[in-house]
């Protein structure tokens, strides 16, 4: 897995601009749709970065513990966290083998970590064996058919960057993913239809094509959100 060490200290940033905002609440609808979150379940947040959604678990009522390979990236959750008062455990380790006891966790959440993975679906089988039966699991990932993941891939060719050996995948692949690992009732939640362009005159106008990419534009948003539950 990769180290995201190196971008720890402007990781936040994103989420200080107007479209990193806009989009951030997008996919948190998103994801937290499907989560459905409920007060005092025991949260396993894989690849947690900074904590963003470590934290917004928290605040609606789960116990979470919060895993990253980057000590630099587990420090500034904590303090996050710490800022909030909000009580969170958070341990570095590998997300390809999460130091837990089988069938511990009412709910797994990981956001945009399997693109970075070398086998995703042993991965997703590990992360299966670690939740409740019953409980479930919630990936965000890009679009392989988006703008979005146009862009990375195009800006990779002529800029070292982290998505320059990135695997991109559909929501059909993904499902799939979590289908052969066993995992049932299957859903999933596709936002961001507008294209990747930081300019807060043209927030509005998003505003205006995310409506209209709900109705029009299905298979091409950006983010992607998919659930899938471990039988009884």
């Amino acid at each position: 897995m990769k180290n995201f060490s190196s971008l720890a200290s402007t990781y936040d940033d994103w989420y200080k601009t107007p479209l990193g905002s806009l989009c951030d609440r997008l996919e948190k609808d998103a994801v937290f749709s499907l989560a459905d979150v409920k007060e005092g379940e025991l949260v396993l947040d894989i690849s947690c970065g900074t904590g963003n959604y470590s934290l917004e678990l928290k605040r609606r009522g789960a116990r979470v513990i919060g895993l990253d390979i980057s000590s630099e990236m587990l420090s500034i959750a904590k303090r996050k966290a710490e800022r909030e008062g909000l009580k969170i455990d958070f341990i570095r380790a590998d997300a390809a083998m999460p130091p837990f006891k089988n069938n511990s966790f009412d709910l797994i959440t990981s956001i945009l970590i399997l693109e970075f993975a070398d086998k995703p679906d042993k991965m997703i089988e590990e992360w299966k064996n670690l939740f409740k039966p019953g409980g479930r699991i919630v990936i965000g990932f890009l679009n392989r058919y988006s703008l979005w993941a146009l862009k990375r891939k195009l800006k990779a060719v002529f800029k070292e960057s982290i998505w320059r050996k990135a695997k991109f995948y559909s929501e059909h692949e993904m499902q799939n993913l979590l289908a052969k690992a066993g995992l049932r009732s299957i859903e999933s939640r596709e936002v961001i239809y507008f294209p990747p362009v930081e300019n807060r005159l043209f927030l509005k106008a998003l505003i205006l094509i995310e409506r209209f990419g709900k109705s029009f534009l299905s298979g091409l948003g950006a983010f992607i959100a998919v659930k899938g539950e471990k039988s009884l």
